[in-house]
């Protein structure tokens, strides 16, 4: 996809990729019953038709709310994302750990539930066997990447914070040098995993959290301007972070929810 496509997708996710299950809307019952669909018999058997049938709506109505079929795709990865980070805001762990850790941590987070979860693996195995589908979720993740890097830049230099968290801090503050190597250190890291998965799916074997983890956090660390050997230099110290009791909790938490997403 070129840059003009990326940045229109981008918009799109902006707009229109935050779920307020809570609030009931017409577009939220669409949206929440197309993830239950897509859990139970796949993303490619799920037809805008069908999603407007189980609405008991019409399918003009279920366009009109997602022109694209992939928008489903871009709000899903959208609420996984906000279930890791409404789990993980206020727990010790949030709070003791660096920006690198965090990386790392909802990297795994996020893999865990891609991978580990019977319902979310159906669709997971459909967006990562299809180009289109990825490169969805991909965009999807650039946005929520720039958004969550651009708002943590302003706070140290509103004094908010003392220093920057994020992974592009010795970046000067500057958007038109900020999202191409935001764009570049998500496609490469987060779409090796994706292709990594798809190989062992191919291969009937289940993809490993952790393993996926340690791909995308070495390539994004290497693009991203952080010292990419002081970083892997912290992967044994990562490894027994994913393995703790307080990350097990997260973990627990997030799959349940994700459950109740994705269930009748």
């Amino acid at each position: 996809m070129n840059d003009s496509g990326r940045h229109s997708a981008a918009s799109v996710t902006n707009r229109d990729s935050t779920m307020h299950l809570r609030r009931n809307t017409t577009r939220d019952t669409i949206y929440a019953t197309a993830f239950k669909l897509f859990a139970a018999q796949g993303y490619g058997k799920t037809t805008m038709s069908s999603i407007a049938q189980a609405c008991n709506t019409t399918k003009t109505l279920v366009q009109y709310h997602a022109p694209r079929k992939e928008m489903f795709i871009d709000v899903l990865v959208t609420s996984l994302f906000e279930l890791i980070e409404s789990a993980f805001a206020h727990t010790e762990l949030s709070r003791s750990i660096d920006s690198l850790e965090r990386l790392y941590i909802t990297g795994f987070l996020h893999f865990n539930l891609l991978t580990r979860n019977q319902r979310m693996e159906r669709v997971t195995k459909d967006i990562v066997a299809s180009r289109r589908l990825t490169e969805s979720m991909i965009d999807a993740e650039i946005s929520l990447v720039t958004q969550t890097s651009t708002h943590a830049r302003h706070q140290v230099r509103s004094g908010a914070i003392n220093e920057a968290f994020t992974m592009w801090s010795s970046f000067v503050d500057d958007h038109d040098v900020l999202q191409p190597r935001i764009e570049q250190a998500v496609v490469a890291g987060q779409g090796g995993a994706y292709e990594l998965m798809h190989h062992e799916y191919l291969h009937h074997r289940s993809p490993d959290p952790g393993s996926l983890t340690d791909l995308s956090y070495g390539i994004f660390t290497g693009l991203s301007g952080e010292s990419h050997s002081e970083s892997m230099h912290a992967l044994p110290t990562l490894h027994e972070l994913r393995s703790s009791k307080a990350l097990r909790a997260i973990i627990d938490e997030t799959q349940r929810s994700l459950t109740s997403l994705l269930s009748d």
